[in-house]
């Protein structure tokens, strides 16, 4: 379980670096959009081959294995623009609850702050 947690975490971290870097407007921020729609629509595109080509039985190993790490990248990609889980939301939501517990009634800036993640 703390594994999961750890990983979900670094998931978290990953979507708060890119939010800063959009907020900045970093030069590089375009790539992760790219590589998402790169990755989908390379996804979508194995998935109809499968359905609809005859894929050659020479082929068939290198592609069932190109059409796997597909798979993985789209699930990952949907994971990180979409969350995890559930579950990973209502951790989100109770962490943020505790951190504006947690901060002074006089401190409205580190609210907001808090509330806007």
């Amino acid at each position: 379980m703390r594994r999961l947690d750890a990983e979900f975490e670094k998931l978290e971290q990953a979507r708060r670096f890119y939010l800063e870097q959009q907020a900045r407007n970093a030069k590089h921020v375009w790539v992760n959009p790219v590589l998402s729609v790169g990755i989908t629509g390379g996804f979508i595109v194995l998935v109809y081959m499968t359905a609809f080509v005859v894929i050659p039985a020479a082929n068939s190993t290198v592609f069932n294995i190109i059409l796997g790490a597909f798979s993985t990248a789209f699930a990952t990609v949907i994971g990180f623009h979409f969350g995890s889980s559930v579950g990973s939301k209502d951790k989100d939501q109770d962490k943020r609850r505790e951190a504006i517990e947690q901060a002074s009634a006089g401190d409205a800036a580190a609210i907001a702050r808090i509330s806007a993640t």
